[in-house]
């Protein structure tokens, strides 16, 4: 059974201690779009069931008084006179019941690319117990909303030393990162208990506070051999097969290499 968005959004509600780390969220309706505009002024539209960043829009309020609207996807952008105009838009490109519209966390930064992170957690055949067992960050590309159009994978504590958090900051962020997704898990394998391995991914803000983006019940591993150092990526690994070394392993991505070879080609093309 999938988790969707939304419904991962109920579920992690429901514990007061994570609650904190969620953006606000509801269920995509004409009338939900223009609550979330007049509250946040910038809000992130995304389907439900969506992977690897496809088909997010969005929607900023650029003047309240002259009624004017921006749409921002991937790497274009238009804008509207008035919530009829920017609403049709959105509903010409998207089937409504099948997304959500989201608070805009603003992202750190680092030249200019917005940076999220990936955290992976996993625990191994027949075993109770869950660890954090690698994490990066990808770095978007220039004008672009999202990062799964990542220019670049890097070390979390590379990419976020290139940001205008400090050192404390910096410390903190990644402690609350592994801190949350292993709070998460109960939450979530409560619904998912075959569950294996769960890849979250995080955000991080100016202020150099933690978000929950989403958890992934199929996450690709091979941005951790983008990394100069493949740990994490072996230690990811020997987690999946039960051992070290396990020559069988390559061979049995198939359909990860689809997605990664799928994804690599959306990156090129974007950076051409």
């Amino acid at each position: 059974m999938q988790i969707t968005k939304w419904k991962q959004y109920k579920i992690l509600m429901e514990d007061p201690e994570l609650r904190v780390y969620l953006p606000v969220t509801k269920r995509f309706s004409e009338c939900t779009l223009w609550e979330m505009v007049k509250e946040y002024k910038v809000v992130m539209i995304k389907p439900s069931r969506g992977r690897l960043g496809f088909n997010i829009y969005q929607v900023s309020q650029l003047n309240e008084v002259e009624d004017l609207y921006e749409v921002h996807h991937e790497g274009s952008i238009i804008k509207f006179a008035g919530k009829d105009e920017t609403y049709s838009f959105i509903k010409s490109k998207i089937k409504p019941n099948r997304y959500i519209v989201q608070q805009k966390i603003h992202l750190i930064r680092a030249e200019q690319r917005l940076i999220d992170f990936r955290v992976m957690v996993q625990r191994r055949r027949n075993s109770p117990d869950w660890y954090v067992t690698g994490k990066f960050a990808r770095l978007g590309l220039l004008r672009y909303i999202v990062t799964n159009a990542a220019k670049d994978i890097l070390t979390v504590e590379d990419a976020m030393q290139k940001t205008s958090l400090n050192s404390g900051q910096i410390r903190k962020a990644i402690k609350v990162m592994d801190e949350i997704a292993l709070s998460a898990i109960p939450h979530l394998t409560a619904i998912r208990p075959e569950s294996r391995v769960i890849g979250f991914d995080f955000g991080v803000d100016e202020d150099g506070k933690v978000w929950i983006i989403e958890a992934n019940f199929k996450p690709m591993v091979f941005p951790f051999k983008m990394l100069e150092d493949d740990s994490m990526y072996k230690t990811i690994e020997s987690f999946k097969y039960g051992k070290e070394n396990d020559t069988r392993r390559e061979n049995h991505l198939p359909e990860q290499n689809k997605i990664y070879e799928y994804v690599k080609k959306q990156w090129q093309a974007a950076k051409n």
